[in-house]
């Protein structure tokens, strides 16, 4: 089974983490300010994938047992397990999309095609993987978009 965790960014301890935070889910019009899609391991030593900054897409061991964590579990079949870990081997060193935080929702909106952000990987991994359809290109989508996506699944087909 494939989680994915969603990062409420007025749960975070007062700091620069948090006011950035605060800034991007204000930006996409929800709570969250990221997603990871946590692959195996306890809650608090969760393997997860996602585009970070500044680093970018990369695996990362994440305590989300921490309050600032919302987990939506989704049922996955092994082969769907398969294909997501294989996005994540092939996505993994790409850049951080920065300038794609200024797209969620807005046309034009701006993309650097070379990176990720956090929530288009998740997009990615729903649409590739997963075959679920998109209301917008994945690089359009906020962590809120995601987490209603996601929620919405009942089972991954």
């Amino acid at each position: 089974m494939i989680h994915f965790a969603f990062k409420i960014a007025s749960k975070l301890p007062p700091g620069v983490e948090r006011n950035w935070s605060m800034l991007v889910a204000t930006a996409s019009g929800s709570i969250y300010s990221h997603v990871e899609v946590w692959l195996n391991g306890d809650i608090k030593t969760a393997y997860c994938f996602s585009s970070r900054e500044p680093h970018g897409a990369g695996f990362q061991v994440i305590d989300l047992s921490a309050p600032e964590w919302e987990i939506v579990p989704l049922n996955t079949t092994p082969d769907q397990e398969k294909y997501i870990w294989g996005y994540c081997l092939g996505a993994d060193g790409k850049g951080y999309d920065g300038v794609g935080l200024l797209g969620f929702g807005k046309i034009p909106a701006i993309h650097d095609f070379r990176c990720l952000h956090c929530s288009e990987t998740a997009a990615n991994i729903l649409a590739k993987c997963l075959k679920q359809k998109l209301s917008k290109l994945a690089w359009m989508l906020s962590p809120g978009d995601i987490c209603t996506l996601v929620k919405g699944i009942k089972y991954a087909s």
